[in-house]
């Protein structure tokens, strides 16, 4: 029977893909509650200091971070 084997290995092709999706879809999910939860902490401990602090989502990355190091008191080498 013709094309059997060919429909045979598409169909395995779509279940691993499947499981491949749906794999990168639950790390992401883990990835997103992982920072929420940090945010979370962060925000409690510096409400429990007592200085109230804006989370940005996508927030410092290097290099905003150390733009911001640089400017404010012009070295270069502070608090990486």
């Amino acid at each position: 029977m013709p094309g059997r084997v060919a429909r045979e290995i598409r169909s395995r092709a779509r279940r691993v893909g499947r499981e491949i999706r749906s794999r990168a879809l639950r790390v992401g999910r883990e990835i997103r509650d992982r920072a929420r939860r940090v945010g979370r902490e962060i925000r409690d401990r510096a409400r429990r200091v007592g200085r109230e602090i804006e989370i940005v989502p996508g927030g410092p990355t290097r290099s905003t971070h150390h733009r911001r190091s640089t400017s404010e008191n012009g070295n270069v080498l502070t608090e990486h």
